[in-house]
């Protein structure tokens, strides 16, 4: 099997099982971190009972893992709806793992083996928590920059502003973020309400229509503006349509 048959077969497969292994090594990871770094500061850090309460970490997390998924989309959903999802993810099994130490220490005497194996340091868990929610998501855009390096190192760049920042124009960011032949970079976001204006959306600070000027399209190096509105007032697209034809760039309407 050659090289271009390998990169399709990936391409086609998306191998989600690697992203979850990933995923469980960086836990497993973060744990001994956290035990060192907390144990070492109070000169009690053990090897042995580390080792055993790391296999109910690894389960919990790895439940987790699997009820909500968070080895699917990756490529097509890196970034802050992503991000989202993993903080909720490890807040979950976080307070699994909170709760579980918590029954432990309040009703099992600790030499029972469900304490041996179960209860942990609330300031272990903590850190393990934090530390696993910042590499999981850095995690991420790693995968998704060498995803893009393979698979399509041979895209063409478009650079797009697009016009409303309702529930269109988020469909229309994650359209061309999935986009498999074309790659999208969103330079910015604009829109024609002043309530909306100065607010953020996926990361965007919403400008005012008006800023969309043949200076700015020149500078932003712009290559295209995609009109998408949640109403379909003709009156309002033709308003839009009128701002944007004089500029020099490539318009389209959703």
């Amino acid at each position: 099997m050659n090289l271009i048959n390998i990169r399709k077969r990936l391409r086609k497969e998306n191998p989600r099982w690697v992203i979850l292994l990933i995923d469980m090594m960086i836990v497993m990871a973060c744990y001994i971190l956290s035990n060192f770094i907390i144990n070492s500061f109070k000169g009690d850090f053990d090897y042995e009972r580390m080792f055993r309460k790391l296999g109910w970490v690894c389960t919990v997390y790895f439940a987790v893992f699997l009820y909500f998924k968070t080895y699917k989309g990756v490529i097509r959903e890196a970034g802050i709806k992503d991000a989202q999802h993993i903080l909720m993810v490890v807040f979950i099994a976080l307070a699994i793992l909170m709760l579980g130490t918590f029954v432990l220490r309040q009703f099992v005497d600790k030499e029972h083996v469900l304490a041996v194996y179960g209860r942990m340091s609330y300031a272990v868990v903590f850190m393990h928590a934090f530390f696993t929610l910042v590499c999981l998501v850095s995690a991420r855009i790693f995968y998704r920059t060498i995803y893009e390096k393979i698979f399509f190192s041979d895209r063409t760049l478009n650079r797009v502003i697009i016009v409303g920042a309702g529930n269109m124009g988020i469909i229309t960011q994650n359209l061309l973020s999935s986009d498999t032949r074309t790659k999208y970079k969103v330079v910015a976001v604009v829109d024609d309400n002043p309530t909306r204006i100065g607010k953020r959306i996926n990361g965007f600070q919403i400008r005012d229509i008006q800023s969309l000027t043949a200076e700015n399209v020149v500078d932003w190096r712009v290559d295209s503006i995609i009109i998408a509105l949640d109403d379909a007032n003709k009156e309002r697209v033709k308003q839009i349509s009128q701002h944007i034809e004089p500029l020099p760039v490539k318009l389209k309407i959703m």
